[in-house]
């Protein structure tokens, strides 16, 4: 049973040599984040290179050192002294979708494909695999004190989950679906002169566990009672009768 928002923020965030992570869009002076915002998102030349200088920093027009502010990518709901700009995992929700019968999850198998039990690793006794199929919606809340900030950073954001299929394949999770909006701050957690926006996205996966299991599990077969005369079968009551051509 792993932490789905871990896995989240470790496929978003990725590394230098994962092209379309995040890591990857600030291993560089933000050219990538620039040449994204013009041929994707359309934007012009000028106001592309105002947000490339946002986002990694450096000498505006007249001299001045300006600081790089990417987002910071946090678990949690972001509070009143930030950090901004940021991106905040919160889990908005997960829900059971598919009950299996018994909930019982197949054995793993040996070399010669053949069932192997399972034992607790403190007791040594047999225990029994469960699974369930689990709907995960994790909300991504891009805030930042500039609404044009906001606005690039949601769609870097979404840019980064759509390159990343293959790797959220990788991990189990199947690709994930993903939808947006506008957010209106709540003055309790974040200052009145921030924008917000919220990209959900939507996980399913298959969670596991195992439960005690005292009887063991049959895995021979010793034999077949029929109903031949015996006092053993009768006792048995097997309800079997031989037959013979």
């Amino acid at each position: 049973m792993s932490m789905i928002e871990r896995q989240l923020y470790t496929i978003i965030v990725g590394d230098e040599n994962t092209p379309g992570s995040f890591a990857w869009f600030k291993a560089d002076d933000g050219s990538r984040f620039e040449r994204f915002l013009i041929d994707e998102c359309e934007l012009s030349a000028t106001e592309a290179a105002g947000a490339k200088l946002f986002f990694a920093g450096g000498l505006d027009p007249d001299g001045n050192t300006i600081e790089a502010r990417p987002p910071t990518l946090q678990h949690g709901y972001p509070r009143q002294g930030g950090p901004f700009p940021c991106w905040s995992i919160v889990l908005g929700g997960e829900n059971e979708i598919e009950t299996y019968l018994g909930e019982d999850a197949p054995l793993p198998v040996d070399d010669d494909d053949e069932s192997m039990m399972l034992l607790d690793p403190e007791t040594g006794q047999v225990v029994d695999p469960k699974i369930r199929r689990v709907s995960y919606v994790h909300n991504i809340q891009v805030i930042a004190e500039h609404p044009d900030v906001t606005l690039y950073y949601y769609h870097l954001l979404k840019r980064i989950l759509l390159s990343q299929h293959e790797h959220f394949i990788a991990a189990d999770l199947g690709t994930p679906t993903i939808n947006g909006m506008d957010l209106l701050p709540d003055p309790r957690y974040l200052p009145e002169t921030v924008f917000a926006r919220q990209l959900s996205v939507v996980i399913e996966a298959e969670e596991c566990w195992t439960e005690a299991r005292s009887d063991g599990y049959g895995n021979t077969v010793s034999g077949i009672a029929v109903n031949d005369g015996s006092d053993a079968a009768e006792a048995a009551n097997a309800q079997v009768t031989s037959y013979t051509e």
